[in-house]
């Protein structure tokens, strides 16, 4: 496993007229006035240095480190938010708790992590992972101002060793699946075990995980044995992606088989939150397994 990135240079805080411009954008985009600015705004971040460090305010009040000369991180610039997810966000908010220990596998750029270490505070750990070289230095630089993260750059599997990661033109897309979308090249990553990894930090008590990881989530869940298992197991937000391969009953099966007493799965809805019965559709969705210990946490958030 590579050792955790400490030490990197090249962030840019924004002065007030481009702070100005951010505003304006956002109120532009808002509004429906778009003027085709994406196409613009990728290749003049690709010959301008500081837009490819450039440490933004979110809506929410949360800073990220975005490379703008990458198309996936256009909607931090011009929304301030991911627009698709106030629906995750809610349940995530109603299960993590001041101190705990919480992990994200497949970090990216840092939306959920940064949430997740506002939760947490600093008695707390988040403990993020991401493969992608380009991404784990925006999300580095992102982790220098919330002491409570750690970044660990690897991708999370069943067993440890190298894998290879697929670079998919949008570097969230990216895979150790065969069947990465668009794929544009590839690299040697490191991978690790959640319950190898957890053992090298003293096996601290995780209470939520998510796993966002293009197709490898079950992957990632029998790397997890041990902690899944456990007197009081996480909680597992996961993302349902059929485009990489993942079979919903394949997820659904594996926490079926092995954990039958202790988990309740549902489907997050994506805008209220509210917990539905674990019916997949085609697309994209985002599903969520519960220990009965936290159940009551987001008992409010089952649909009546």
């Amino acid at each position: 496993m590579q050792r955790d990135v400490l030490t990197l240079t090249g962030v840019a805080k924004p002065g007030r007229a481009l702070r100005l411009l951010v505003r304006l954008l956002r109120l532009l985009y808002g509004s429906g006035l778009r003027f085709g600015l994406g196409a613009m705004v990728v290749p003049l971040a690709r010959h301008l240095r500081v837009l490819r460090g450039l440490c933004l305010t979110m809506d929410n009040g949360r800073s990220l480190v975005l490379d703008l000369s990458e198309p996936q991180n256009l909607p931090y610039l011009f929304y301030g938010r991911v627009p698709y997810e106030l629906g995750e966000e809610r349940v995530v908010r109603a299960l993590v708790r001041a101190g705990e220990h919480v992990v994200d596998v497949g970090a990216n750029v840092g939306w959920y992590s940064t949430m997740l270490a506002e939760l947490v505070g600093l008695n707390g750990r988040v403990y993020a992972f991401e493969p992608n070289t380009d991404l784990v230095r925006s999300l580095t630089l992102t982790a220098l101002e919330y002491p409570s993260l750690r970044v660990i750059a690897a991708a999370v599997g069943e067993a440890s060793g190298n894998g290879i990661l697929r670079i998919s033109r949008l570097l969230g897309n990216s895979s150790l699946e065969d069947s990465t979308p668009e794929q544009i090249g590839s690299q040697v990553c490191p991978v690790v075990t959640l319950d190898g990894f957890l053992g090298t930090v003293g096996s601290p008590h995780i209470t939520f995980v998510k796993s966002d990881t293009e197709g490898s989530e079950v992957r990632v869940l029998k790397g997890a044995r041990r902690l899944l298992s456990s007197p009081a197991p996480p909680a597992c937000f996961i993302e349902v992606n059929p485009y990489y391969g993942l079979v919903p009953a394949t997820l659904i099966g594996h926490f079926d088989e092995l954990w039958h007493e202790d988990y309740s799965a549902w489907k997050i809805h994506p805008v209220s939150g509210s917990l539905l019965p674990p019916v997949f559709g085609p697309g994209v969705s985002n599903g969520l397994f519960v220990p009965k210990w936290l159940m009551p946490r987001v008992a409010e958030l089952v649909a009546k």
